[in-house]
């Protein structure tokens, strides 16, 4: 029996502890002893494991700093952590305590990068994520969109690396990437979704569970995945409400006031998270902020979507979706009840977009949809005996 933290650090939303918690109890169920480490213990609220509180991140921009756009996972990681010295130090000193309380034999990692450099060479380590944020890692450096102005240089981020590692006595990398492409890879999702298909040479793992072929309802019906916490909430709540689409929405911390409104408009709102395959496969249409396991879901069902985005990896996924025509982009500057309304309107109304969102959907079940969960307790098990495991997955190429 092996002791198995998993761990996440940055990133919102549910998603990241229910997907380490899924495979806590796969692997609890092969007889092994996980610990989670969650940015938010929260998000998990009847654990059946044991939770620790990963270290907070508190993102940092240098002075002066005027909007973020990142040109890549470098931006990202540069503005938690490693973009100075002392502030990486004391957050891999914060994970090194979570690492000597739990005494893991595996680390399995999530959109935890200074957890992934803390273990490095010291604990082997599975890193599991969207394309996007487990970005292809072959050579010295990490891949930036064409375009966009890098805000970190990457030669400044390994020589700050160097030092917290020479700062505590631990391995010197050589190439930024190194800590990142030593260890065990699932990188979850579709190349459809990929923004990094072009320069990706491994294989990608599909969805997160299979999702079974579901024939959309006789009539037009929605589901909604939505958060208060996003800038354009209010609008997108309104607009749900006054599309006359009837269908189900999740919106965790849902004020009940709203839960009245959208009941006025045939929107039933669920409480608890639902089985995302099952819920999108009731639906003929989709509204979310654009995360990655609901929008590959979606494509896999041959669903529409509408996508309201929060971050630009989740704006990548609705420029890849409207560039298939299987999607609408709504950027949040111009979103208003009405503005919202009218697009699911149309994409409840739209046979042309509803056929290419089923051809597209047939497509990827003729190559393999995968099974990323299935992928992830292989990769565990794998880098824990040092055999390389049987699976029956289906990898989905990323090039």
């Amino acid at each position: 029996m092996a002791r198995i933290l998993l761990g996440w650090e940055l990133g919102n939303g549910i998603g990241y502890a229910r997907r380490l918690a899924a495979i806590a109890d796969r692997l609890m169920e092969a007889g092994h002893e996980p610990v989670l480490a969650l940015r938010e213990p929260k998000a998990l609220p009847d654990p059946t494991h044991p939770v620790l509180q990963a270290p907070l991140v508190v993102g940092r921009l240098r002075p002066g700093t005027r909007g973020f756009v990142p040109a890549g996972f470098t931006d990202l990681i540069a503005v938690n952590g490693f973009g100075s010295h002392d502030h990486l130090l004391e957050l891999v000193a914060g994970w090194q305590a979570v690492l000597d309380e739990a005494r893991p034999d595996l680390v399995i990692a999530e959109y935890a990068p200074v957890l992934v450099m803390a273990a490095w060479r010291r604990i082997a380590t599975v890193l599991i994520g969207t394309p996007y944020l487990v970005p292809p890692a072959e050579g010295p450096w990490f891949p930036e969109r064409p375009g966009i102005r890098p805000y970190a240089n990457q030669r400044a981020l390994l020589e700050v690396m160097r030092r917290a590692q020479a700062a505590r006595g631990g391995p010197l990398p050589d190439r930024l990437t190194q800590p990142f492409s030593e260890a065990v890879r699932v990188v979850y999702g579709v190349p459809e979704l990929d923004p990094w298909t072009r320069e990706r040479r491994e294989q990608l793992n599909g969805l997160w569970e299979p999702a079974a072929p579901a024939g959309p309802p006789a009539s037009p019906r929605l589901f909604a995945y939505l958060t208060p916490q996003a800038p354009a909430f209010a609008a997108a709540a309104e607009g749900l409400a006054r599309a006359g689409v009837p269908g189900e929405a999740f919106i965790p911390g849902c004020p009940d006031r709203l839960a009245a409104v959208l009941g006025a408009g045939g929107v039933e709102l669920l409480r608890e998270p639902p089985a995302l395959a099952e819920a999108v496969g009731r639906a003929s249409l989709v509204f979310h902020h654009g995360g990655m396991d609901t929008a590959q879901t979606a494509l896999a069902l041959g669903r529409p979507q509408l996508i309201l985005p929060r971050y630009l990896d989740q704006r990548l996924t609705g420029d890849a979706l409207a560039a298939l025509g299987v999607g609408i982009l709504h950027m949040r500057a111009s979103a208003t009840a009405e503005t919202v309304a009218q697009a699911l309107r149309r994409l409840a109304g739209d046979a042309t977009m509803a056929a290419r969102a089923s051809l597209r959907a047939t497509l990827i079940r003729r190559r393999g949809i995968g099974d990323a969960l299935g992928s992830s307790v292989a990769a565990a098990r794998h880098a824990l005996s040092d055999v390389r495991p049987l699976t029956a997955n289906v990898p989905i190429s990323g090039g």
